[in-house]
């Protein structure tokens, strides 16, 4: 190896060692920048989108997360669900609404409102009747 192949090496970018868990964590953060910007924007169309993809990787979240933070012994909150469920309700998609708020419950999940996503299901289901 000659000098200029030592060169090269040392001037050659290195790859980025970026584990698949680090990579769901990080796309999770992404997307929450990306909910709060559109739902500030009262863009709902591109909120909802962005809160269904975060609701589907959701799983694999869970998973990754222990992993890249072992110190944090509970999960950030979520507000996805959430947000799915006010627009949802806003639009009048109330079974919808129903369905993220079910997810959310299987998830054992927590909505900062008082009765939580209990109360939403409820509410929901009598605006249905």
């Amino acid at each position: 190896m000659g000098l200029l192949d030592t060169f090269r090496t040392s001037i050659s970018p290195k790859k980025s060692v970026v584990s698949n868990d680090q990579r769901i964590v990080n796309r999770h953060y992404q997307l929450l920048d990306q909910i709060n910007a559109a739902y500030r924007e009262k863009n709902y169309e591109r909120t909802e989108k962005y809160c269904l993809e975060d609701v589907r990787i959701f799983p694999d979240f869970a998973k990754a997360y222990p992993k890249v933070y072992p110190n944090d012994h509970v999960l950030p909150r979520i507000p996805s669900f959430e947000i799915l469920a006010k627009i949802y309700d806003k639009q009048g998609k109330y079974h919808e609404l129903i369905e993220i708020c079910k997810l959310a419950l299987r998830y054992k999940l927590e909505d900062s409102t008082k009765g939580g996503f209990e109360a939403r299901i409820q509410k929901a289901q009598k605006k249905i009747e």
